[in-house]
């Protein structure tokens, strides 16, 4: 047992503009060279959530609008390790911000939170999630396992969400459309 303290160290991070989460953050960065307004489209469109996922993982809306505020979204990931839950919607600030609070699954009670912060000729996209883990056992597998598997998939997913955003872009470039989703090959 005294192996494990501080494998999964509880502090609280006060971001500027939204609640205190508490938990462990754990946190992906990417640099895109695409606007916020591109990115943010990307990721709020059914078409644009499945063009991103690793093979294996299925989101599905329980709505037919993905991302307005109080809308449940269903998660299911059969690669790497099997888990299912529901987020619920808690903020959708377009082209800057999605918040959404674990329902049940692994992760219940834990904040997922998409930041876009615009740059010169891009957009720095930041994907927190605030692990809140309840009991030793959920502790012990996010410490042991589930954290590596974790980071592995969403690394795949903002790896996609990179290349999509890009090559959205140059594909609107060369079509002179700044509107369009569709990913050039």
């Amino acid at each position: 047992m005294l192996l494990l303290t501080g494998c999964t160290s509880q502090y609280t991070v006060l971001p500027s503009n939204v609640p205190t989460y508490s938990g462990e953050a754990n946190q992906h960065v990417r640099w895109i060279q695409a606007d916020s307004q591109r990115i943010f489209q990307i990721l709020t469109s059914p078409q644009g959530m499945r063009s991103l996922c690793p093979d294996g993982t299925v989101v599905s809306y329980l709505s037919p609008l993905s991302y307005v505020e109080g809308n449940l979204v269903e998660t299911r990931i059969e690669h790497l390790f099997e888990f299912e839950w529901t987020s619920r919607v808690e903020q959708v600030v377009a082209n800057q911000s999605i918040r959404l609070i674990f329902q049940n699954g692994f992760f219940s009670g834990s904040t997922e939170l998409w930041e876009f912060y615009p740059e010169t000729n891009g957009t720095l996209v930041s994907h927190t999630i605030y692990v809140d883990l309840k009991g030793f056992f959920k502790r012990l597998a996010w410490a042991t396992k589930v954290r590596r598997k974790h980071d592995k998939m969403v690394e795949l997913f903002m790896d996609n969400l990179k290349r999509t955003a890009e090559s959205a872009v140059m594909w609107a470039e060369q079509k002179g459309d700044g509107n369009s989703l569709v990913r050039q090959p």
